[in-house]
């Protein structure tokens, strides 16, 4: 078995054993069960490489062909393909898609440059999300120091007044909103940002300028981090993405339809320039297509034996591993987790009524005491059990009253009548040093322990269950 350790974006770690030949998506899925999440498609398990490049793992291959080094494996669990959040169907989906937002505003991957009247807002939902409603006090405040800081807005007393009053403000309005609403709020303001969702990777263009290669539903972002530029290419623009070595090619179409020459993108390694690969081809499949085609979801690649050995038969699996692990597309991911969120739900109703419904059979009416019997396991053992708690209660002297009444200093109880008359407890013949009332609220008792008015006692006011109460 292959020790996983997989880091949720809330930072909490789950252990996870799969089998020495198991493949990415079945660890995956067994993350996937524990969370009781659904939406797989949205999900991937990222991992860093050995001259820490941030790569995906290829679900569609095999965890040992992948990963290197020492068990346990380490990976982190994020949503590869940020969708709107009105898409996800799932509360815990969607939990996980702020911690992931979180994180990323904490670690300054998604900058609020040019988005200043928003900050406020954003803060406030943070706040509400992460510590309820408004209180005022001090506290408080540091708190929306931390949170504007997180933001991008300034350290301590560099906060402006005006930020801090406006974020005040702005949090007084979502009282009594909960907080997964406030999550809700935050993803869908987020969501509004420009290059949100995109995933950028390093890269250095022919003259050896580094540039940040942002990737996203829309198209591409290339900014140019010596002279600060924008370069903003959409999908159909691109005519063909290729990869050789640590380089990615981009052929361009011109306004006139002509193709352009090939510009190439230089990487640290070639997994990372796989990586960019594979993150080009798959977010235009996921966002852009209604379908994963076959050239895509087909594209493999073989190892030295694997094509050797398929020289002599195509169709070995042997060596074979699979470019992209794109199953779905975003439309297609939907429709799937509704259809199988509504086959739960209507499987879960299905197995309700038909225990309600062998319950119901299980119980014979008793004509004479007007009750109900229930002969399943489950009513006996629940019946046996109250009444042992009712005999327990019953005052071990009389066995007819309940106890209401503390031996001190033994601790032994006794109805309060039966207390009166004896000098040492009848259980462990201690002396009786005082007495003490108890109380036990809302135990009405059994007709078969309701005291006769003759019988022994005297049916006295202070035994019953009125007195008690």
């Amino acid at each position: 078995m292959m020790r996983c350790h997989v880091c949720l974006p809330d930072s909490h770690v789950l252990e996870i054993e799969v089998d020495q030949k198991a493949t990415g998506q079945q660890c995956l899925d067994k993350v996937c069960e524990q969370l009781r999440i659904l939406e797989v498609d949205y999900l991937g398990l990222r991992f860093c490489g050995n001259k820490q490049e941030q790569l995906w793992l290829n679900l569609r291959n095999r965890l040992d062909q992948q990963v290197s080094g020492h068990q346990p494996y380490r990976f982190h669990l994020r949503l590869k393909f940020c969708v709107q959040p009105h898409s996800i169907q799932q509360d815990i989906t969607r939990h996980l898609y702020y911690k992931q937002v979180w994180q990323d505003l904490k670690a300054g991957q998604l900058v609020l440059k040019g988005q200043e009247d928003r900050v406020a807002k954003l803060a406030a939902l943070v706040a509400q999300a992460e510590f309820g409603d408004q209180t005022g006090n001090r506290y408080q405040m540091d708190i929306y120091h931390d949170i504007l800081a997180t933001l991008g807005q300034g350290q301590g007393h560099c906060t402006t007044d005006s930020l801090l009053q406006a974020v005040v403000e702005e949090h007084q309005a979502l009282l009594d909103m909960s907080g997964v609403a406030a999550e809700y709020r935050l993803l869908q303001a987020m969501a509004q940002l420009p290059y949100f969702g995109f995933e950028f990777h390093e890269v250095r263009s022919a003259i050896g300028d580094k540039i940040l290669f942002g990737v996203g539903p829309e198209g591409l972002l290339l900014r140019n981090m010596v002279d600060n530029t924008e370069e903003n290419l959409t999908y159909p623009s691109i005519h063909m993405a290729t990869h050789r070595e640590r380089e990615v090619y981009l052929q361009l179409i011109d306004d006139c339809g002509e193709q352009l020459p090939p510009v190439g993108y230089k990487l640290v390694s070639r997994k990372a320039a796989v990586a960019l690969y594979r993150c080009i081809t798959e977010m235009h499949s996921f966002y852009r297509c209604d379908t994963v085609s076959n050239d895509v979801s087909n594209q493999f690649c073989r190892d030295l034996k694997g094509t050797l050995v398929s020289i002599f038969n195509e169709n070995s699996d042997l060596g074979k591993r699979y470019i992209f692990d794109i199953r779905r597309t975003s439309r297609e991911a939907y429709d799937y987790a509704r259809r199988k969120l509504y086959s739960m739900s209507q499987s879960t109703q299905s197995l309700a009524t038909s225990q309600c419904h062998g319950s119901m059979q299980s119980m014979d009416i008793d004509r004479d005491n007007n009750t109900l019997s229930c002969a399943s396991p489950h009513c006996m053992e629940l019946k046996e059990r109250l009444d042992s708690l009712e005999d327990s209660l019953l005052c071990c002297i009389c066995l007819s009253r309940l106890v209401a009444t503390v031996l001190c200093p033994c601790g032994h109880l006794t109805c309060s009548v039966c207390a009166q008359k004896i000098s040492e407890c009848p259980l462990c013949r201690t002396e009786v040093e005082r007495r003490q009332k108890m109380y036990i609220p809302n135990f009405p008792p059994s007709p078969k322990h309701t005291t006769h008015p003759h019988g022994q006692g005297g049916g006295g006011d202070e035994d019953s269950v009125g007195e008690m109460l």
